[in-house]
This record gives C-alpha cells, structure tokens and sequence, in this order.
C-alpha cells in the first residue's frame, strides 16, 4: 500500500449556536458564504453574466448609431 492512498481530505466544521460551520483554512470561492445565503462564486458569476450583457448591449447600441459630420 502506497502513501498516497492513506492521504484523505478532511473539511473541518466548527459548533455555534446555529450549528455547525465549515471552517476553512484554504477560502475558497465554494465555501464562502454571503449575508443573503449564496456563495461568493455564485454571485462572481453573476457579476461576469452582468458584464456580458452590457457589452453586448453596448455592442447593439453601437450598431444603430448614425454618426452625423458637419
């Protein structure tokens, strides 16, 4: 048996009194928590999808200028 098959992953909870809470020594996007309940890479991709959307929007908006020279 090699070493590597005795290495395990262990996420270690801390107890409060609303339970018990990942506590992380390595924060990932995965486990950060937001004050509304979502994790912190849910609302980067939120954000990313809010970026692309107005540059495509802005894209659109380019295409129907007309541009008026005096």
């Amino acid at each position: 048996m090699g070493i590597l098959s005795e290495i395990k992953k262990v996420k270690r909870h801390v107890k409060t009194t609303s339970g018990y809470q990942l506590l992380s020594q390595w924060t990932s996007s995965q486990t950060v928590e937001m004050s509304d309940g979502s994790i912190l890479e849910d609302k980067i991709k939120s954000v990313e999808n809010d970026i692309k959307k107005s540059k495509e929007k802005e894209k659109e908006l380019e295409s129907t200028l007309t541009w008026i020279e005096f």
